[in-house]
């Protein structure tokens, strides 16, 4: 059996949200959309008919420095990021897999360009929040490096 295509796929989520509200939803499997061939994101359903998460695996090329910073960085991102209203979050698996999550808001009449528009936008997004994180990771490591054994550092923590 082929899987559907995003526009079919679309099509029996909003079927699934009008017709069974409080199961349906959660009854539609997740699809996974080729985004320029070189990502893959998932989008599944929500308890909000008007919402789809959206699953992103991006590319985390880390250097070993920085690692022992990320997770401290991905937690302060949680609480302090400019993407706050499309609750973006990462998640570091420990191979140094790197998931990213949102949540897209799609109105009954958007059909798949708009969606995969939306995709596009919040991939984006998620792209340049990881270089931030990483960035910061990187600054704290350095420092690190640089205050003498047995000193406490401000800039550090």
């Amino acid at each position: 059996m082929d899987e559907p295509d995003l526009s079919t796929w679309l099509q029996d989520w909003r079927y699934a949200a009008r017709s069974e509200p409080a199961l349906g939803i959660h009854s539609l499997d997740p699809i996974v959309v080729s985004i320029d061939d070189d990502n893959w994101v998932t989008l599944s359903a929500t308890a909000s008919p008007d919402m789809l998460r959206l699953d992103m695996l991006l590319d985390a090329d880390l250097p070993d420095e920085a690692i022992p910073w990320l997770v401290r960085q991905i937690l302060h991102w949680t609480f302090d990021h400019p993407y706050a209203e499309t609750a973006l979050q990462f998640a570091l698996a420990p191979d140094a897999t790197l998931l990213a999550y949102t949540h897209l808001r799609v109105s009954p009449e958007d059909e798949a360009p708009t969606v995969m528009e939306s995709i596009h936008t919040a991939l984006d997004q998620a792209e340049d929040a990881w270089g931030q994180i990483l960035v910061d990771a990187l600054l704290k490591a350095h420092l690190e490096e640089r205050v003498p054994a047995g000193e406490p550092s401000a800039l550090a923590a």
